[in-house]
């Protein structure tokens, strides 16, 4: 609780400017419907209902929320998701509907009392440098960042990434990057490699960008590789700018052959915020309490909704109310959760305490995910080709597929290329394609 408070205090005065100020514009733009706040409990709040703290590591959580939507759509048991930034990879699982949770979470390692979504961040991203040390290939965790960036974006970055690599293997086009809103630079590209990969290797320049391009497999494999139990029921869902374009070479390492790329892979952790509803959650010990006592309890707790949820715009008895009983050890771990509808608490062994929790909810409308791919398939449509290197002494010319130009059930063979919007996804050799009927691209490794 104290580690708790102390990060709180530091946070809660920069969040509250930044969001009151943020609330205020909206309002001078006649925005009438409230400002909320997603959290890391993947429920959202007004601004003035809102803890700075809970909003640490949010974003991952509006994956991971988005990642159990597709997998109720597509009917998966095992999905996890890889959310492949700018400088950090972001996996969590969700297995069989339930996004796997830690009950008392952490900040960088500091604990805190609130729940928060186990999520793994490693230093791997679109824009990790890649390097040599001690005569080996190493990725991450240290990035060139937005500013300058990757030295293809032309703004004085003068160290290699896997962004530079992917332009000069030819998987990237410098034409249709960003959906052709950003010109890359090959030249500036192949210096950087040069100088600071090739020759400090004693290799030429084609043999480094197929070792860099492996590593940067390898590195990202490992960000989820120990996630994997079963690998002939686990889907990956790569998203985020990054996570189509290396997921597949990193799902076979891993043993996965099956990826998932949503159509909305570049913005799809904002998408999953969508899938909130407005929420409140009280906790209170009740070690050794009577009935009444917890009655009591219960009496405050509601009371406590019913102002809050007033305060969010909505009556308490338009909302959904979920009570718990949660058994906590010694150590802080939970180690039962049960309904909880009146009566007397059940016995405890030593060291244990019971929390009375409650929940207070207002659904919001939720988008649709449409699962499934059609029976009848048809031959994906190529807009054109590409040449490909695939090894330091080879180049392939492999097809160029639009997503948005294919109809559902459109399906193709590896080596390929699939642009969606403002992403590039890698189809290797011995991989299947295939467009959902939701238009998202179903990966699926025959090999």
């Amino acid at each position: 609780m104290l580690f708790r408070s102390i990060l709180n205090s530091f946070l809660h005065p920069t969040v509250e400017r930044f969001l009151y100020n943020a609330e205020d514009r909206l309002r001078e733009h006649k925005v009438k419907n409230p400002l909320l706040i997603y959290r890391n409990d993947g429920a959202s709040s007004r601004v003035a209902k809102s803890v700075a703290l809970k909003t640490y590591s949010s974003g991952p959580r509006g994956g991971l929320e988005g990642t159990r939507a597709l997998a109720e759509a597509y009917g998966l048991q095992n999905v996890l998701m890889i959310d492949v930034g700018g400088t950090t990879t972001d996996v969590g699982a969700v297995n069989n509907s339930t996004i796997a949770t830690d009950r008392r979470g952490s900040v960088k390692g500091v604990p805190i009392s609130y729940e928060m979504s186990n999520v793994h961040s490693t230093g791997v991203g679109g824009s990790s440098i890649i390097a040599v040390e001690d005569g080996k290939i190493t990725v991450g965790p240290e990035s060139v960042g937005a500013a300058p960036g990757p030295a293809c974006f032309g703004f004085g970055g003068t160290r290699a990434t896997i962004t530079d690599v992917n332009l000069l293997l030819g998987v990237l086009d410098p034409a249709t990057y960003l959906n052709g809103e950003m010109s890359l630079d090959a030249g500036r590209s192949r210096a950087v490699i040069t100088k600071t990969i090739a020759e400090p290797l004693g290799i030429s320049l084609d043999e480094a960008l197929i070792r860099m391009e492996e590593t940067y497999s390898e590195k990202m494999a490992g960000a989820f590789a120990h996630f994997v139990e079963d690998p002939e029921t686990t889907t990956v869902a790569a998203f985020g700018g990054g996570g189509p374009m290396s997921a597949c070479s990193a799902a076979r390492i891993a043993g996965v052959r099956h990826v998932l790329v949503p159509r909305l892979a570049a913005v799809f952790s904002a998408f999953g915020i969508s899938f909130s509803d407005i929420a409140q959650t009280y906790e209170t010990n009740i070690t050794g309490m009577d009935t009444e006592a917890v009655d009591a309890a219960k009496t405050v707790m509601e009371s406590n909704a019913t102002r809050d949820m007033f305060q969010e715009g909505h009556e308490l008895s338009d909302c959904r109310l979920e009570w718990k009983l949660v058994t906590e050890n010694a150590d802080g771990s939970s180690s039962a959760e049960t309904a909880y509808s009146g009566g007397p608490v059940p016995p405890l062994t030593s060291g244990q305490s019971v929390i009375l929790s409650l929940k207070a909810t207002f659904s919001l409308p939720h988008p649709s995910i449409e699962g499934g791919s059609p029976t009848n398939k048809t031959a994906a449509v190529a807009t054109g080709t590409r040449e490909v290197r695939s090894s330091a002494t080879q180049i392939d010319t492999i097809s160029v597929y639009r997503l948005e130009d294919q109809e559902p059930g459109a399906t193709a063979s590896g080596p390929a290329i699939v642009e969606g919007p403002f992403f590039t996804a890698r189809v290797p050799s011995g991989w299947s394609l295939d467009v959902s009927a939701a238009g998202d691209l179903l990966l699926t490794d025959a090999e």
